[in-house]
């Protein structure tokens, strides 16, 4: 997220909840610092209502003139409630939010997202947003692998088979693809990696 936005973070479940879920959530500072580069959050609330499987908060980040790292980090901190936690558990409550600084250089600064998706067959593609400081004046390339720490990995946990897109996912790549480029645009979708049934 370039200075200035909004972060947003999705909390994911592997299934539909059976009831509705309160999640508690706080931020933490890393190398960006709350107040100067984010407005800290000590005690954040969403539900996630019986049904659905996703919900979203959000973290204010803070433009400045400060000289600085091109990318800083902070970190938030999901928990379930103590009666929420009866009917489900928290298999990763950890995410990093990254601040893009603008002004850290001409060039500009990219950021990948980490996505979670379930194995199973409805659970669709793993979807990695490519996000820019800032535009572009030349074509920017970005070339893209899979890797898994499983010893099973690709055709077991992953197909080798990905696309991308530079519209925000209205049409995608021919599946195989690897790269994505694009003059004058913040941002682009790949690779959409297929987790395998």
């Amino acid at each position: 997220m370039v200075e200035g936005g909004t972060a947003t973070f999705n909390y994911t479940l592997s299934s539909a909840a059976s009831a509705n879920l309160t999640v508690n959530w706080t931020t933490s500072s890393g190398t960006a610092t709350s107040g100067t580069d984010y407005t800290a959050v000590a005690a954040g609330t969403f539900t996630i209502n019986a049904g659905t499987t996703t919900g979203t908060f959000t973290v204010t980040t803070l433009s400045n003139a400060t000289l600085e790292s091109a990318v800083e980090a902070f970190t938030v901190n999901a928990s379930l409630n103590a009666a929420s936690a009866l009917n489900a558990r928290v298999g990763n409550g950890t995410a990093t939010g990254y601040i893009v600084d603008a002004n850290a250089s001409l060039d500009p600064t990219y950021v990948v997202s980490n996505p979670t998706v379930g194995e199973a067959a409805a659970a669709g593609f793993a979807t990695f947003s490519i996000d820019l400081s800032h535009a572009s004046a030349v074509t920017c390339h970005a070339k893209s692998g899979a890797g898994c720490w499983s010893p099973r990995g690709a055709g077991n946990d992953y197909t080798s088979s990905m696309e991308v897109s530079t519209n925000g996912g209205w049409s995608w790549s021919a599946a195989g693809a690897t790269s994505v480029s694009g003059a004058g645009a913040t941002n682009a979708l790949g690779p959409r990696a297929d987790p395998e049934r």
